[in-house]
Parts: C-alpha cells; structure tokens; sequence
C-alpha cells in the first residue's frame, strides 16, 4: 500500500513490473524514497529484504545475471530504531496516578489500590499465618 499526495490510500500492484531491470541505483533511490516518507528503520530493512528476494528469484529464472543480482542485493539496510510510544513513569508519578485512581470494588469492599496490603479489608498481616479449615 502507498499514500498519494493528499495522504489518501493507494493500493498498489507489483503487476506488470520489470523486476528484473531492477539495479543497484534504483534500490538505493527507493531506500532513500521510504526514508523521506518517515518509515522506520525496521521497515525500510523489510521493504528492502522483499525487493532482495525478488530479484533472487529472477536471477534464478535466468533473468538477471549474477553479477547485477549481487550487487543490488548489496544495498545496505538502515541502521538505528525508534523508542517505543510512551515513556516508563518513576516511582513518585505512579504513585501519583494511583491516588487519583478510583476505588476498586470487590466483594462489595471499596478499597483503593494503592492502599498499603495492612488497611485493606479482609487483607491478612504480611507474615501472618492464614488457616484453612
């Protein structure tokens, strides 16, 4: 799938392509192509490893030399990563979030989750025994 001027989907089709025409030039221009449309690095490299393998298979149907398979299979990948959506919160921001947190209600007990273990009802002492009749 491709994005047209305006941003809007444009489906396309790989029929009817020379694959085998496919040169060294024109995966480094379409490296470059899906950089400036804001890909990640991981899928520049997928893009890539698909081309890759189509040319492979056109080597091995004898429509492409080995020469110009080797070397366009020799584009390089893209190197780096993006940091995950969203950030890891410290201790006092979680804990901040938690006391605006509503009450869970369980059993028919309001407790808040953030309560220490000791004031929630029903809750046992930590290293109290509990027996099971």
């Amino acid at each position: 799938m491709s994005f047209g001027t305006g941003g809007e989907p444009v489906r396309v089709s790989g029929r009817g392509v020379s694959w085998w025409q496919l040169r060294y030039a024109h995966l480094v221009a379409i490296r470059s192509w899906l950089l400036e449309r804001g890909l990640a690095p991981a899928s520049v490299n997928l893009h890539l490893v698909a081309l890759r393998r189509v040319l492979k298979q056109c080597w091995r149907l004898g429509h492409l030399s080995g020469e110009d398979y080797q070397r366009a299979a020799a584009v390089p990948g893209v190197a780096g990563s993006r940091l995950p959506a969203g950030r890891a919160l410290a201790d006092r921001e979680l804990a901040a979030l938690l006391q605006h947190a509503p009450p869970v209600r369980r059993l028919g007990l309001a407790t808040s989750p953030c309560s220490p273990p000791s004031t929630r009802p029903g809750t046992p002492e930590r290293g109290a025994s509990r027996k099971l009749g």
